[in-house]
């Protein structure tokens, strides 16, 4: 018979312990990201692992190589191994040799963890070299902002190189943009040809925050576009009427005929009688009275005067004449 009661306090001391576990191993994490290389004191903001090569090795088909770090060979057949003979901290240092054979080779560390748009040093402090010859090895080291792991890709930023034998590394150090969440620190050694055994030591490797950031450059603001104002409309203005002038037509003045007084001749009754004739009526001969005559101009009217002139002399002759014959009768 399963008790519920012991099965549920079971669960919750298993529930704590396993907070307890995690709490701790997150303590653990948190306290080497905040400092990767604790044994060298002068950086305490070195974010490579195993910095001075004191934390144990690793063997690889090349030999050995220290922990928390990978090799990258380009070109021949280098042995890795570490040394105690030259190193700068600590008691070992990596040791790259060749015996007589041509190389190139690298090793290299991702760090993660970095931000994007900071800028990183990456640094190495000791690179002292054992030539079979004169300036025939050279060092130098790069950052991938990447974060890749080919030391022959284009993207890997590298330093100065140093051929000559001596303990000024100076010149081994480089500055550069992460550009994703984890970069890749590179040291690489390279004999272009061996006349016997050539050897580099590497000790005291460090990438730090750049003291020197990027200055932020200003993204430009497009210029607010200011609208353009319509060409104005084309209004139609109606031009003032041009005064024609017009040719009047004067109308010619038309003659009017004259309608002439027309004379009415009076018939004289005589009554034979054998009696003293009665004196008879005077006949009254009305005078014909002349239209109105439009006169035209010049001396077209004399005419019509004389012929008036005439006219009434013959009626008043006519009526002097009647006169004259009642007077005799009387």
């Amino acid at each position: 018979m399963i008790n519920g009661g012991n099965v549920t306090k079971k669960g919750m001391a298993v529930l704590l312990l396993a907070t307890v576990l995690m709490g701790a191993h997150i303590s653990v994490m948190n306290a080497q990201e905040q400092n990767r290389c604790p044994e060298v004191e002068q950086y305490p903001g070195n974010l490579i692992y195993n910095c001075s090569f004191e934390r144990g090795w690793l063997p690889i088909p090349l030999g050995e190589i220290g922990e928390g770090w990978e090799y990258y060979i380009e070109t021949g057949q280098p042995a890795l191994d570490h040394s105690t003979f030259e190193r700068l901290h600590g008691s070992t240092a990596q040791r790259i040799w060749t015996d007589g054979v041509a190389f190139t080779a690298s090793i290299y560390q991702q760090v993660a963890g970095v931000v994007p748009g900071t800028a990183y040093i990456a640094a190495v402090d000791w690179a002292a070299i054992n030539p079979s010859q004169e300036a025939n090895i050279e060092r130098k080291v790069g950052i991938d902002p990447l974060g890749g792991t080919d030391p022959a890709s284009p993207n890997v930023i590298w330093s100065a190189a140093i051929w000559e034998w001596g303990h000024d590394f100076s010149a081994l150090r480089v500055s550069a943009v992460a550009q994703t969440a984890t970069i890749t620190l590179f040291v690489r050694v390279h004999v272009p040809s061996s006349a016997g055994t050539d050897e580099a030591f590497i000790d005291l490797v460090r990438m730090e925050v750049d003291l020197v950031q990027p200055t932020a450059t200003p993204t430009p603001v497009p210029p607010t576009s200011t609208p353009t104002p319509p060409p104005p409309t084309a209004t139609f203005t109606p031009l003032p009427p041009t005064e024609t002038s017009t040719a009047t037509q004067t109308p010619s003045p038309t003659a009017t005929p004259t309608s002439s007084p027309t004379t009415t001749a009076m018939a004289v009754q005589t009554t034979a009688s054998t009696e003293a004739p009665a004196p008879a009526a005077a006949n009254v001969v009305p005078a014909a009275t002349p239209s109105p005559t439009l006169q035209p101009s010049g001396s077209a009217w004399i005419p019509n005067v004389l012929l008036g002139v005439a006219a009434f002399s013959f009626v008043g002759a006519a009526v002097l004449g009647g006169a004259l014959v009642l007077l005799r009768r009387s």
